[in-house]
């Protein structure tokens, strides 16, 4: 709660946990560790495993993230 007595999600959108792209980017997916200040969200990617500081207007959330095809091992 901030002094307004709102959460973040009431006018975020975003929570941590959530998949979200880069609209600059949107071919790299990445997961909110924490949103800072209502405005920017820590943001994990997936492929890189690199943490950004972005401004939430620049995440989109991505509503079936990609899945890992389980690769098949050649003993069975």
């Amino acid at each position: 709660m901030n002094r307004f007595n709102r959460q973040v999600g009431d006018w975020t959108k975003l929570r941590s946990g959530h998949v979200v792209v880069d609209r600059d980017d949107p071919f790299q997916e990445g997961r909110i560790e924490a949103i800072r200040h209502g405005f920017f969200a820590v943001v994990k990617w997936a492929n890189t495993g690199c943490i950004s500081k972005l401004p939430i207007e620049r995440l989109e959330r991505v509503q079936f993230p990609q899945q890992k095809t389980p690769s098949i091992s050649p003993e069975g």
